[in-house]
């Protein structure tokens, strides 16, 4: 089996998926297809967290759509493809007349959920502009976790027999309460953007793409969290097309962003239980696109984001990149991580500082260090 990698992606993708095709040729029997997608990209912050939980543990990658034999046997290489939020796509309602204040109660998952108000502005023939407001769900809110099955010898028939207890309908329904919570109940677009799907004899795991079918006149392409989403027209040529334009591996310089973009992510968007600052919210894109028309284009204008909380898992140089300068890093005390590892290592440097490593305060096993410490960490020549 020979995955067919485009010559556009990025080094770090490149070798995730070199590193995939030579594991899944270690069951080619039960390999049917990798076909790659457009938005094919590395999800650094779901990598992290898998790192976290399995040591050796493969890049987590989007945008593919995996067609295997249902007696293809799961391990834990197998994360790079089997996408964890099985079941996650978006739901769009009205929302004109949404109570805005209402979606600071709204409760989303650990990663990559959002539920946003989107505008539109339409432009008529004779250049008058009229706007329309969006509610936009994106969530795996009651779906499945893939990677429960890739440490027990599951197979993927054992996901496929988990998945048709609800196909996916659980998420769709969940999307639909938070939407009824909010004041909308008229859905005008919903899709599934990982989801799993069987031919009797395979099973296609559908990896940030949603599926085509007779009825299908347009599909919601995620941009980001800051630039929104996109209704593009689909062909019914291809069975599947991408949900999204990808995830770049490395986030916004936060201290280069303009005032009205760092004023509209500190006023507009929201997040509970993370840090200070949130990947999800300043990651770009990985594929950048040009001409989009205003009309085409619903503009993220406020919501509530999943809290990505990865900064304890990313190095003082991803973290002088990321966090504004006013953010506090909980780093794990241990030794075994990497950043406190870093910190113990630069201690009498940071002595110098002010910031005594020894003796601080820790709670619940971490310890709150503030950006000025990282950055001194990041730019130390003594380490």
């Amino acid at each position: 089996m020979k995955i067919q990698i485009p010559a556009s992606v990025t080094d770090r993708t490149r070798d995730a998926l070199q590193r995939l095709e030579n594991h899944m040729n270690k069951q080619a029997n039960f390999v049917q297809d990798v076909q790659v997608l457009s938005n094919v990209s590395v999800d650094v912050d779901r990598s992290l967290h898998l790192r976290s939980l399995f040591d050796d543990a493969p890049d987590v990658l989007t945008g593919l759509i995996v067609t295997v034999k249902p007696q293809y046997k799961l391990s834990i290489q197998d994360a790079s493809w089997l996408y964890p939020d099985l079941g996650r796509g978006r739901s769009m309602f009205d929302a004109d007349n949404v109570d805005t204040s209402a979606i600071h109660d709204i409760e989303v998952g650990e990663f990559h959920d959002s539920v946003t108000i989107n505008r539109v502005l339409d432009i008529d023939e004779w250049g008058n502009t009229s706007e329309k407001s969006s509610l936009i769900i994106d969530s795996a809110i009651d779906g499945i976790n893939g990677w429960d099955f890739i440490n027990n010898g599951s197979t993927m028939s054992n996901v496929m027999e988990k998945w048709m207890d609800n196909e996916g309908v659980n998420g769709l329904d969940a999307r639909a309460a938070i939407a009824q919570d909010l004041g909308c109940d008229k859905v005008a677009y919903e899709d599934i953007s990982v989801g799993l799907y069987s031919d009797g004899q395979n099973i296609y795991h559908a990896n940030h793409a949603v599926k085509i079918d007779d009825e299908s006149q347009g599909v919601l392409v995620r941009h980001s969290a800051l630039g929104g989403y996109r209704m593009k027209d689909v062909s019914h040529d291809v069975s599947f097309v991408p949900s999204d334009y990808g995830f770049s591996e490395s986030t916004y310089n936060f201290a280069n962003l303009d005032e009205r973009t760092k004023g509209r992510i500190k006023s507009k968007f929201f997040w509970k239980n993370g840090d200070t600052f949130n990947t999800l919210v300043i990651r770009p894109p990985a594929l950048k696109q040009n001409g989009d028309k205003p009309g085409e284009i619903l503009r993220t204008d406020m919501g509530m984001f999943s809290a990505n909380r990865v900064s304890h898992m990313m190095s003082a140089e991803e973290l002088v990149e990321a966090a504004p300068h006013d953010a506090l890093i909980q780093v794990p005390v241990d030794m075994m991580h990497d950043l406190f590892s870093a910190l113990v290592h630069a201690h009498k440097h940071l002595d110098t500082c002010g910031f005594h490593i020894f003796g601080r305060d820790v709670s619940e096993g971490s310890m709150a260090v503030p950006m000025r410490i990282i950055h001194e960490v990041a730019n130390s020549t003594d380490l």
